[in-house]
């Protein structure tokens, strides 16, 4: 393979084997071939690893390893980007779900892209997504027509994550840059290395959403984002508000994740940046109106109105708040 044109595909499983066949075959099928699969297992008990093991025999572009440190979907994650950062690099990475149906062009999509941007400088494009159930049925509208991922600025990332890990495509210079995260680390655990990943595009380099749909995304019941909500309009806010406390605890993991990002961002950036960033962590840390002051400061959007709508409102609350770990909060 020419390393100047492989893509390395990045796969975690865990107890997979009901769609698993299906995904590595979309994989296997894409119009462009030049391309790696390294999967890391993460102790199935189930068919999973006799699946990878089958496909690693019959493709020599699969590789099969097993997560032997702290388990979970996140360290999981981390400890593969890990060793894949050690290793010789290719051009471009992805991620990819256990349980997704990627469409035929989607690696010579972005490819095609990336040709044409620096390769010197961090990238990370992702897309829109058709919805699938677990029959591999499309739920009606694109993730972006239901939720509205497409990029407002690089600010309401810290907010909001939209560019999702499954549809995401970026170059050696963004794997380079990131740093790595210890998976024996039990904030570890906490951190989606999607949001993680996509933050330091978008302060660092360039971060682009493609409305082409690349991929099939399946929600079921099983899966790990099978609670989260695809479909919000008045009456449902109106219904959570009862569940005020709920709603509260859901958005705590992502300022969980900000607060780390922006330590890990901060050696990097300009002063000016530097200034803002600061700004976005103290309105996490304290929440009320000098949160809802700088969200609208910085015109955080994070998708249909009525979850920006929601999102302030829990802001200035502060609710939030004794849901986040506590060893990312400063020190009053």
């Amino acid at each position: 393979m020419n390393k100047e044109k492989t893509v390395l595909v990045m796969m975690t499983t865990y107890n997979g084997e009901r769609f698993l066949r299906e995904q590595l075959d979309s994989i296997r099928k894409q119009s462009y071939q030049d391309f790696r699969l390294v999967i890391q297992d993460d102790g199935s008990t189930d068919g999973t690893e006799a699946i990878l093991r089958e496909y690693e025999e019959k493709d020599d572009r699969i590789e099969v390893r097993k997560n032997e440190g702290p388990h979970g979907a996140y360290c999981n994650f981390h400890s593969l980007i890990n060793a894949v950062r050690a290793e010789e690099a290719c051009s471009y990475y992805m991620f990819s779900d256990q349980d997704d149906i990627w469409l035929p062009d989607k690696m010579s999509f972005y490819v095609k892209l990336a040709e044409a941007c620096d390769p010197a400088k961090p990238l990370l494009f992702y897309s829109d997504m058709w919805i699938i159930d677990g029959k591999g049925r499309r739920n009606g509208k694109s993730l972006d027509g239901l939720l509205g991922i497409r990029y407002r600025n690089r600010w309401s990332l810290f907010f909001q994550m939209n560019a999702f890990g499954c549809c995401s495509f970026f170059n050696r210079e963004l794997l380079r840059i990131v740093p790595g995260l210890d998976p024996k680390d039990p904030l570890t655990a906490k951190i989606a290395h999607d949001a993680y990943f996509a933050k330091f595009a978008a302060m660092l380099g360039t971060i682009r959403y493609c409305p082409q749909k690349t991929t099939c995304y399946r929600r079921y019941g099983e899966n790990v984002t099978a609670g989260q909500t695809y479909t919000i309009d008045f009456r449902k806010i109106m219904s959570r508000l009862f569940g005020f406390e709920r709603l509260a605890r859901d958005h705590a993991p992502t300022y969980t994740q900000s607060l780390l990002a922006i330590k890990k961002l901060e050696p990097f950036l300009s002063e000016g940046d530097r200034i803002a960033v600061k700004q976005i962590q103290k309105a996490v840390e304290r929440g009320g109106f000098y949160a809802l002051f700088i969200y609208l400061k910085y015109k955080i959007g994070v998708g249909k109105r009525m979850r920006t709508f929601s999102r302030a409102l829990i802001l200035l609350s502060g609710r939030y708040k004794k849901y986040l770990d506590g060893g990312l909060l400063r020190e009053k």
